[in-house]
C-alpha cells in the first residue's frame, strides 16, 4: 500500500496531540472517491472532537485525519461511480460521522495529500 503524508491524532487532546507522519493511502471503494486534497478547513467542530467533547456524538476512528471541508483533485474513482473522473476539481464537506461520507462533492475549483470519502 502507498502512504501519503497527512496530520493525525491517535488519542484525544490538545493541540500536541496533532501528528504529521506517513499515512496508508487509501484505495476507493465502490462509489467512493479518492480527492487529493489541496486545501482543509479547520473548523471549530475539528478542535473540539480532537479534544474529546463531541466523542458521545462524533466517536472519532483513531488514528484521525481532521479536516472537515476539502477542496482537490479527483485522483482515483471506485466502481460504480459516474458524475466524477480522475483530475475533476472538487469541493466537499463529510458528515459529522466517523465513516465520513460526504454530503457533497461539486465540481470546482481544486486547490493539495488525500482523503477517501463516500460520493452518495
Amino acid at each position: 500500500m502507498e502512504n501519503m503524508k497527512a496530520v493525525r491524532i491517535h488519542n484525544y487532546g490538545g493541540p500536541e496531540v496533532l501528528r504529521f507522519e506517513d499515512a496508508p493511502r487509501p484505495a476507493p471503494g465502490s462509489g467512493e472517491l479518492l480527492i487529493r486534497v489541496h486545501a482543509a478547513a479547520v473548523n471549530p467542530v475539528d478542535w473540539k472532537a480532537r479534544a474529546g467533547y463531541l466523542k458521545d456524538y462524533i466517536p472519532l476512528p483513531l488514528p484521525f485525519i481532521p479536516g472537515w471541508d476539502v477542496s482537490g483533485v479527483v485522483e482515483a474513482v471506485g466502481s460504480g461511480v459516474t458524475k466524477f473522473k480522475k483530475g475533476d476539481e472538487v469541493y466537499a464537506r463529510p458528515e459529522y460521522r466517523p465513516q465520513r461520507r460526504l454530503c457533497g462533492v461539486h465540481r470546482g475549483e481544486g486547490n493539495r495529500n488525500g482523503a477517501q470519502a463516500k460520493v452518495d
